[in-house]
């Protein structure tokens, strides 16, 4: 999945239910290369883990346009102007409130390229720094990421280990004053069963929560100011969120105990990791592996567009995060103008129902209209209610 995988150095870590693997090129034995191990420790050394030597300015998202693509012949010193004007040019649009990711293909994208796994792991934490800063600019501010499954535990102790160890280390980095967090005014929220962690690294998610606590500034967004808020999953199962959701909302007041008609969608709702974010608009997943894995299962409801890309997720660029955006805007805009109209689609025999009952206070507006569906352009009526 992303920086973090399967394995065993938590505290008392629960069995895995179901042993299936999310990453099938990934599941090969770990042999790994002295030799390549330290030819690419460099690599891997070379990310900043003391805060005071994080970058003032954000790294850029590249577009990694594909080579069989005419917009591959843009110069690279256009990518700059160009990525500033798409990020103008969609904020004149509806922006999706919430957006969660599967990191995926970490791993895969390491092994592709005969690299240790770590550097995989290192690479895609820095593509989850250039996907917030773009979210961020956009005026995105609610994002959601799965970092780390319960299940993850079954993984091999030394790439856990290595995986703790980096999320102990680069949570606080981008939490620090003057960091990527600090500077977009983002608070972070880890997610999950944190008492299955090591305890160095329940010490860092607290700190990395205390550090961005008071990041309260509000972003403009449009006419609208939103905090901007980080949901960090780490270790996380919907299942576990909805079983401790289920738990919370029966130990509501009033006495006795609430009975199982009483808990409804919006206490369970209430108790949900996710409470303080809106719902999810987009979900996306990279690595081409079209499951959920277990991830936001009740957020996911029938206004929630999931995205399967193929690229491994230190690869995710400009285009991939654009081409949702693009489809949310389009039909977010059929869904304001139908509310904001009160446009109701009914036909002709339904219409004359009505008509031969009576309407009072109201006069029905009858607009004829075409619209092309299913390749075949189909006519029909539309009314129109306005109060007089």
């Amino acid at each position: 999945m992303w920086p973090f995988t399967r394995s065993s150095n938590a505290k008392n870590p629960p069995q895995a239910k179901h042993k299936r693997n999310d990453d099938h090129v990934d599941s090969d034995a770990d042999d790994r290369d002295d030799c390549n191990v330290a030819v690419h420790q460099q690599a891997m050394d070379s990310h900043p883990l003391d805060p005071t030597l994080a970058e003032p300015q954000d790294v850029p998202l590249p577009f990694r346009f594909s080579t069989s693509s005419f917009l591959s012949l843009i110069p690279e010193v256009l990518h700059g102007p160009l990525r500033t004007l798409l990020i103008h040019s969609l904020r004149l649009g509806p922006l999706p409130p919430h957006i969660a990711f599967i990191m995926d293909g970490n791993r895969r994208s390491a092994r592709l390229r005969s690299l240790p796994v770590q550097v995989g792991h290192q690479e895609g934490f820095e593509a989850l720094k250039r996907v917030l800063s773009f979210l961020l600019k956009l005026g995105i501010c609610n994002v959601t990421v799965y970092a780390f499954s319960i299940e993850n535990f079954n993984r091999p102790p030394d790439e856990v280990d290595a995986l703790m160890d980096m999320a102990r280390e680069r949570l606080v980095e981008i939490c620090q004053k003057g960091a990527l967090l600090d500077r977009h005014g983002v608070q972070i929220r880890i997610l999950g069963r944190r008492d299955l962690l090591p305890e160095d690294v329940q010490i860092a998610c607290s700190k990395a929560e205390e550090l961005t606590q008071h990041n309260t500034k509000f972003v403009l967004v449009r006419l609208c100011q939103v905090r901007g808020v980080l949901n960090f999953c780490c270790p996380y199962t919907s299942q576990e969120e909805m079983l401790t959701s289920i738990k919370r909302a029966s130990r509501l007041p009033p006495s006795p105990p609430v009975t199982s008609s009483e808990i409804t969608d919006e206490s369970l709702s209430s108790h949900l990791y996710t409470s303080h974010s809106p719902p999810v608009d987009i979900l996306l997943r990279t690595s081409a592996v079209s499951r959920l894995s277990d991830f936001l299962l009740y957020q996911s409801n029938e206004d929630t567009v999931l995205h399967f890309i193929e690229p491994n997720w230190p690869d995710i660029g400009v285009v991939d995060v654009l081409g949702p955006v693009l489809v949310y805007q389009s039909e977010e805009v059929v869904r304001r103008l139908r509310r904001a109209v009160g446009w109701m689609r009914v036909d002709e025999r339904n219409f004359k129902n009505e008509a031969s009952k009576g309407v009072t206070n109201v006069t029905t507006s009858i607009i004829l209209y075409s619209s092309k569906k299913g390749g075949a352009f189909r006519s029909g009526l539309l009314v129109v209610p306005v109060d007089v």
